[in-house]
């Protein structure tokens, strides 16, 4: 599924923005214009090759030997994830982590996804949460 979604990203990349603002507001019918607008200029500025790796699998190794469980048991200081509602990060995911690590603050971003924001203007959402988070020690 996840190389599917990477060789969608691909087709995606560098089409015109006409095009684009087509596929997206066909695809994100309840999301504002202004989310279909930046996503799909963001995506007519991406090189295709860009996904090349992910497509064919050459990144499927990535995370070999990489051991979020023990990662996520040594942090010592207040960590805050910003969780999307379509994002990376799902909710067993936060769950799991919250077990680990009491150090671990989660907001969950409703409305949002992976971007966080970044591509339909509301970043100064982001922006105060982070704030918050640093203002609360």
């Amino acid at each position: 599924a996840e190389r599917e979604g990477n060789r969608k990203y691909m087709d995606w990349a560098g089409r015109p923005v006409d095009e684009l603002m087509k596929v997206f507001s066909e695809r994100y019918p309840d999301m504002p214009q202004e989310y279909v607008e930046i996503r799909a200029l963001t995506f007519s500025q991406v090189d295709p090759e860009a996904y090349r790796d992910w497509v064919e699998g050459v990144l499927d190794g990535y995370f070999e030997g990489y051991d979020g469980k023990s990662i996520l048991e040594s942090i010592k200081c207040p960590t805050l994830v910003l969780q999307a509602e379509n994002g990376m990060i799902s909710l067993d995911e936060v769950i799991w982590a919250r077990s680990l690590n009491d150090e671990i603050n989660v907001k969950q971003m409703g409305g949002m996804d992976h971007w966080l924001g970044i591509q339909d203007g509301r970043e100064t959402a982001i922006l105060s949460e982070i704030i918050n988070f640093l203002y609360s020690f």
